[in-house]
């Protein structure tokens, strides 16, 4: 479901002020997008504000435009409303959620996620989604190319990071050639690979390491070693003095097992809340378990918030896995 970027241009020379927002538990793609976005649209002389509830991950920090995202949805209604790799409107958070219900200005979605039915019905004025693209971050290059505006070194590092992330670092089933051909011109246009690579991986403080290695010896197998789940409690992050985008990424730990299917991490969010991440492989579907839960993302990477304890969790899971291997 994709309208022509020229509808967009023209939308675009007829605002001003632009907002950009992605799902709330931002991750590589959403953030490289958003703040890719913001370069471009500046760099036409709009004014642009990226706002996002939650803190963008701390390994992204190399990427302008980090500092200035705005975690307070400003009040004053903009031009244009910008949404980026939120597979679902609830994605965004329930405060901006209400505000685009009320604007009455235009609001454009650009997305590389399975199109949900909440989706189809939201009033989006424009709706740019290819399933099959390796990263929502795609869109935008390819946005920018239409545009027919300078590809700036900046720019290029936002697209590039994004497009690594949610890659997995071109390993993901979603990897295509294209994938390659526009990491080629955005390494031409000067991103260094090696330095983003380091950015966003080697830096990794010491005590979260040792949280991991902790949450680790927890580890439950299920399901004749088909699952692997782990469980990562508060009070683990508050001793080890670490922030949770520090220790999210365990689950693809639990993935890269020899014979795991599905990995799932729960981490604790409050007492009986938890904010769940899955990955799968084959033809285990993540996403049709997220989207039981109200989350979503894609077949092999979703995740969800569940209410209730860690164990009834992992029992409800591991019954829809047995489902999907009937």
């Amino acid at each position: 479901m994709t309208n022509n970027f020229p509808d967009f241009i023209t939308l675009l020379s007829q605002v001003n002020s632009i907002l950009i927002s992605g799902h709330i538990n931002p991750d590589g793609d959403c953030t490289g997008t958003a703040l890719a976005c913001k370069q471009l649209f500046e760099s036409i002389g709009k004014e642009v504000t990226v706002y996002s509830r939650d803190s963008y991950p701390y390994n992204f920090d190399f990427i302008k435009g980090y500092d200035a995202v705005s975690h307070e949805l400003p009040q004053q209604d903009a031009d244009l409303y910008i949404v980026v790799d939120a597979g679902a409107p609830h994605r965004v958070g329930d405060e901006l959620l209400e505000h685009l219900q009320k604007t009455s200005s235009p609001i454009v979605l650009f997305d590389h996620h399975e199109i949900s039915e909440q989706t189809q019905d939201f009033p989006y004025t424009l709706r740019y989604i290819d399933e099959n693209a390796p990263a929502t971050s795609v869109l935008i290059f390819r946005l920018a190319q239409e545009m027919g505006v300078e590809i700036t070194t900046d720019f290029s590092v936002a697209v590039y990071a994004a497009l690594l992330s949610d890659t997995g670092g071109f390993r993901y089933s979603k990897t295509t050639a294209e994938s390659f051909r526009i990491a080629a011109e955005l390494v031409d246009a000067g991103v260094s690979p090696w330095d983003v690579s380091s950015s966003m991986h080697n830096r990794i403080p010491l005590n979260a390491k040792r949280c991991t290695a902790e949450v680790m010896t927890d580890l439950q197998m299920r399901s004749d070693g088909k699952i692997g789940v782990i469980e990562i409690k508060i009070e683990q992050i508050e001793r080890y003095g670490i922030s949770p985008d520090l220790i999210d990424g365990i689950v693809n730990e639990v993935r890269s097992i020899d014979g795991v299917e599905l990995a799932a991490r729960f981490r604790e969010e409050k007492s009986g809340v938890y904010k769940v991440s899955l990955r799968s492989i084959g033809r285990i579907d993540a996403n049709a378990i997220a989207l039981r839960f109200g989350g979503g993302g894609h077949k092999n990477a979703a995740g969800f918030t569940f209410e209730g304890s860690y164990d009834a969790g992992v029992a409800i899971i591991e019954e829809m896995f047995r489902e999907q291997n009937k």
